[in-house]
């Protein structure tokens, strides 16, 4: 990263950032945010990293506006507003980024009739079109956008959603790619014997789909030796076990639950399985690329803009777990096919999707805001 004129000097408090996510959980969202804080503090930013709500180790290092709890989270919570308005306030003259569809609407009703406000931006991690649904869904995110002074999407594949599908004037949005620290491309990778090692890494929702990997690995494991590691936890756990029984593959899965970090995982795995039905930038697919893991991915969001299918991994077009455990296959019976595709996968991660890039786009933005 670097300090381009115009940044405020280190321990300046002439402009604060604030930052709000959902909840304290190590998922994506709030991974990217809090790296944006550590770097945003190092270029001299007065930073506060803030939650909605707190939850169970382990976690990032937002401090909770409140008193809840993820688990009690709702759609929409009025008590939530008064918290998230005095935020505002503390940074009347700064920007306050909301990072998270949940944040996105408490940011945007706290902002209502409030006199003296900072700018306002948000970061569209995902696709808005999977929690959009109907005109009337896309009208209210319109207005909801309009009290924002600019918008981050993760992705081209994100924008081009906000811009063609849901009609967020392009002026508005910037692309900044999420992205990973330099120390994951020096991460090393173990040759061994024995099974090919297939990791898994995401919550257990639906949206990312776990039954569908853990149906992919049986129908692969039948014809090759497969190991398969599976990092995350949520509403689909007990319906996860379920699906590694039912093909009796308990002595070749492992459920770990949440990790604080992932890095290990990263260092045992051969190749990373990724089966959501819905993406915006994948995070753990950029730590998987820049760690030197092939991927095999079915080709949601902005996956082909991680992945050159054929050359850095495998792109599962058709979003089958036939075809994934077809790649899974493939990869485990040619390694050397699976080393020049992460040999690949590093060199794109370490050319776009490195965090002081990032860092340094979203430094320049901030500055263009308080102009």
């Amino acid at each position: 990263m670097s300090a381009p004129n115009g940044s405020p000097d280190a321990g300046s408090t002439r402009s604060t950032i604030g930052i709000l996510v959902t909840d304290t959980r190590r998922r994506g969202a709030e991974v990217q945010a809090e790296r944006t804080v550590e770097g945003l503090g190092q270029l001299g930013w007065e930073v506060e990293f803030r939650s909605l709500a707190s939850a169970p180790e382990p976690v990032v290092g937002a401090r909770p506006l409140t008193r809840m709890q993820r688990s009690e989270l709702g759609r929409f919570d009025v008590p939530l507003v008064g918290p998230t308005r005095q935020f505002l306030r503390r940074h009347a003259g700064g920007v306050v980024l909301a990072w998270g569809s949940l944040s996105v609407r408490y940011v945007a009703a706290a902002a209502v009739a409030l006199r003296h406000r900072p700018r306002l931006g948000y970061v569209s991690i995902g696709s808005p079109l999977a929690w959009l649904s109907g005109r009337r869904a896309m009208a209210q995110y319109r207005l909801m956008a309009r009290r924002y002074d600019f918008i981050i999407a993760v992705s081209q594949h994100t924008k081009r959603e906000l811009v063609d599908a849901i009609g967020i004037p392009p002026s508005m949005i910037t692309v900044i790619r999420s992205g990973v620290p330099e120390r994951f491309l020096t991460l090393p990778r173990q040759e061994h014997d024995g099974p090919t090692r297939v990791l898994f890494v995401g919550s257990l929702s639906a949206e990312k789909d776990p039954i569908a990997a853990v149906t992919a690995f049986g129908i692969a494991a039948d014809e090759a030796d497969l190991q398969l590691t599976i990092v995350g936890d949520g509403p689909l756990v007990e319906a996860t076990e379920a699906a590694i029984a039912s093909r009796n593959l308990g002595e070749r899965v492992e459920l770990v639950g949440s990790v604080a970090d992932i890095e290990p995982h990263l260092l045992w795995a051969d190749t990373l399985l990724l089966t959501s039905i819905t993406e915006g930038l994948p995070g753990v697919l950029i730590e998987a690329a820049a760690a030197g893991l092939p991927a095999v991915a079915y080709g949601v969001g902005a996956v082909d803009e991680v992945i050159e299918d054929g050359s850095s991994g495998i792109v599962v077009h058709d979003r089958t777990v036939e075809s994934a455990a077809r790649a899974l296959i493939t990869l485990a019976r040619d390694r050397d096919l699976g080393r020049r595709l992460g040999e690949r996968a590093r060199t794109i991660a370490g050319e776009r999707f490195l965090m002081g890039s990032a860092i340094d786009e979203t430094d320049r933005l901030l500055r263009d805001q308080l102009v």
